[in-house]
């Protein structure tokens, strides 16, 4: 996920680790404006699943999820 204010992407990653999830974040700076970018670590996931993966994870967040 990413988002335009820090507090809002602190405030989601608290809300993910309460889920149990592991979550990290980082920032970039694009079109001169900085973007806090949330990831959620998941382990042995088959590139061939990605798909599925990313539809499951639709569903799961409420919007579109990239694999990086």
């Amino acid at each position: 996920q990413s988002y335009p204010v820090k507090a809002d992407a602190e405030k989601r990653l608290r809300q993910l680790e309460s889920y149990g999830n592991i979550v990290s974040m980082d920032s970039v700076n694009e079109a001169g404006q900085k973007i806090y970018r949330l990831f959620v670590k998941m382990e042995n996931i088959q590139a061939a699943d990605t798909v599925r993966i990313k539809d499951s994870l639709h569903s799961y967040y409420g919007h579109t999820v990239t694999i990086e």
